[in-house]
């Protein structure tokens, strides 16, 4: 989805993107950025906490696409007890409760 609505924000703001590589992996392409210095990288904020960037420049947007993360599960009347489990502790890690 990130990469439809960065698609999309180049093309409202006329925005020409020279796409040399994609992936719904950030590890490879923040590694792709360390390995080859003419490429950048447009990943959520979030996930830049996630990383030591000594060697990278980080530049936040002026106008940031708003990424709003959810959760789902299957719609039933009960949960087993380690589906309620996992999902709560989800929700936690996200302070969500």
């Amino acid at each position: 989805m990130i990469h439809h609505l960065i698609k999309e924000k180049c093309k409202y703001t006329d925005i020409n993107l020279q796409i040399v590589l994609e992936s719904a992996s950030w590890d490879f392409l923040v590694n792709s950025t360390r390995i080859n210095p003419q490429l950048m990288t447009i990943i959520p904020k979030p996930t830049v906490d996630n990383y030591v960037l000594q060697d990278i420049v980080a530049i936040p947007m002026e106008n940031p696409i708003p990424w709003k993360v959810m959760g789902s599960r299957l719609k039933k009347d009960n949960h087993s007890t380690i589906e309620e489990y996992i999902f709560n502790k989800i929700l936690e890690k996200f302070h969500v409760i």
